[in-house]
């Protein structure tokens, strides 16, 4: 690898779906459940501690599940289409549950749509965690690097802008920020579906002289290859 084209990076359309993916992790974050249910409904500490470790238990037993349902899905469509499907499907399912947790009143099914939002939210990881491979497998670390990079600002603002909304800690302050959360959500579905995408990148092609004219192979493309083949989503 002689130089790395950070400018094709930065402008893909499908990495910054990737990245966005990446990112509603850290705006609708764990750690901010305790202080959601303590400040919404007046629970208890100690009880909303508990309520909160249930969605992360839930996001990780279904990650891997869903892994598995892509891997299935590859064998019947396009790596494209098992990662729109999976990435649009679990966003709009997370933004509906925080549209119902924002509107109720109700504790305990504030905490069950809490939970089954996360629970959603593990396939949409499932296909963040493997879509650099799918659309750039030669710089698939340096996108991983530059993900984390934005990941953690977003991780470090974020909360103070959830700070800075629930000033008084009501209710309807909450209500706001999931609100904002499951508006977040839809947007990402959109972009997403849009421009997110399995095929290998035009700029992330391995180089072969006499293709194209410039030297670069087409993606996706190996001996005549169609750009969008079949192939199960597991490196081997």
């Amino acid at each position: 690898m002689k130089s790395v084209p950070f400018c094709r990076i930065l402008t893909s359309g499908a990495v910054w779906a990737l990245f966005l993916l990446h990112v509603l992790f850290y705006t609708w974050d764990p750690n901010l459940l305790p202080l959601y249910f303590n400040q919404s409904f007046g629970t208890k500490v100690e009880l909303a501690g508990v309520l909160a470790g249930i969605p992360i238990l839930a996001f990780g037993a279904l990650e891997p599940v869903f892994a598995l349902l892509g891997n299935f899905l590859c064998k019947y469509v396009t790596t494209t289409v098992a990662r729109k499907a999976m990435a649009v499907t679990a966003c709009l399912c997370t933004s509906g549950c925080l549209v119902v947790a924002a509107y109720t009143t109700n504790f305990a099914v504030a905490a069950c749509f809490v939970a089954v939002s996360f629970g959603c939210s593990a396939a949409r990881v499932a296909v963040a965690d493997a879509n650099a491979f799918d659309i750039a497998p030669r710089y698939a670390s340096v996108i991983s690097g530059l993900c984390r990079v934005l990941c953690r600002i977003v991780g470090l603002t974020f909360p103070l802008l959830v700070a800075a909304l629930t000033k008084d800690k009501t209710f309807e302050e909450w209500s706001n920020v999931v609100l904002m959360n499951a508006c977040v959500f839809a947007v990402v579905a959109l972009f997403f579906g849009v421009f997110g995408s399995g095929k290998e990148q035009p700029w992330a092609a391995v180089p072969s002289q006499g293709q194209n004219g410039d030297g670069i192979q087409q993606a996706g493309s190996i001996n005549g290859e169609k750009d969008d083949e079949i192939r199960p989503l597991v490196l081997k």
